[in-house]
């Protein structure tokens, strides 16, 4: 049996579920931006505490050495979890706000 707390949390959740026509006006917001745009990046779902972003990678995402490039996963991370957070600001803290982060990329992601 679940504890009040996380019963709690349960119903905050569901209570926090965004509008479908709210969620898309996002998505296309974000598609036609034109940095988004330049990379062909993509919220393909959003969700409250959830975002997942696509990308299909090219010729322009590369570095030099043939692995792609890693200012592209920073931007991956860092759109992936502004979304992700910003259902849980009330409207009047939804200006523009940041998420600092340190990366070490352990393993180069190449194409395919």
């Amino acid at each position: 049996m679940a504890d009040a707390g996380e019963e709690e949390n349960r119903l905050r959740r569901k209570a926090m579920t965004a509008n479908p026509d709210y969620i898309e006006a996002i998505q296309e917001s974000v598609h036609t931006a034109p940095y988004p745009e330049l990379i062909g990046m993509k919220i393909a779902a959003l969700e409250f505490d959830s975002c997942c972003i696509e990308l299909e990678l090219g010729k322009r995402h590369m570095q030099p050495f043939g692995i792609v490039h890693g200012g592209v996963l920073a931007t991956l991370i860092d759109t992936a979890t502004f979304w992700a957070a910003f259902g849980r600001f009330r409207n009047e803290l939804r200006s523009p706000f940041f998420i600092a982060s340190v990366g070490t990329f352990a393993v180069p992601v190449n194409p395919g």
